[in-house]
């Protein structure tokens, strides 16, 4: 793991960490402002990461468009609330809105904690590298299925050229094995 690696999920890990004390520090600080300036410095940070390391950006394009995310859904509580835009009921919803936020902040903690063990190690969920792009999506051919006694198996009207192109070593096979058995009739 490359030590921008770690030093993007360092700082997604901060991120989500400011988010769910959203309310807490807010209240320290009298004012979401210092809050919503701590996710957007962080944000650029990775930004920064991302537009110089492609490795780094390989392996995190979904923490940032989450963090992405994170920081527009901040950016009206702090626009409402520090340019006193909503009235007191205003600001009991915004605190509402706040928690469901800093619940979701939770969930992407404890993936961006699961991503960082999970590269720390390497090991690579064949599910995630997909989601990221960096292993190509493999679909599987469909063939005809019959239902024959509960199990599923390949109909049995299939043309030898069919045959030929999916399984060419029992065609092979069965040539060979022909036998020529003549029956006399009398």
């Amino acid at each position: 793991m490359s030590k921008n690696l770690k030093i993007a999920y360092i700082l997604s890990l901060v991120l989500a960490s400011i988010i769910i004390a959203w309310g807490t520090l807010s209240n320290y600080f009298t004012g979401v402002g210092v809050c919503f300036v701590a996710v957007l410095g962080i944000l650029i940070a990775l930004i920064i990461l991302l537009l110089t390391d492609n490795f780094v950006k390989s392996r995190i394009k979904d923490l940032f468009i989450i963090s992405s995310v994170f920081v527009f859904l901040e950016f009206f509580v702090y626009f409402l609330i520090e340019f006193a835009l909503i009235n007191y009921d205003g600001i009991v919803g915004m605190q509402r809105y706040q928690m469901i936020i800093s619940i979701l902040a939770f969930i992407f903690l404890i993936y961006i904690t699961f991503r960082f063990i999970l590269d720390l190690k390497d090991i690579k969920i064949s599910f995630i590298e997909t989601m990221l792009g960096n292993k190509e999506r493999v679909k599987k051919i469909k063939t005809a299925k019959e239902l024959s006694n509960g199990s599923l198996e390949d109909k049995p009207n299939k043309k030898n050229n069919d045959i030929k192109n999916t399984a060419p070593d029992v065609v092979e096979q069965n040539q060979d094995n022909n036998l020529d058995i003549e029956i006399d009739e009398e």
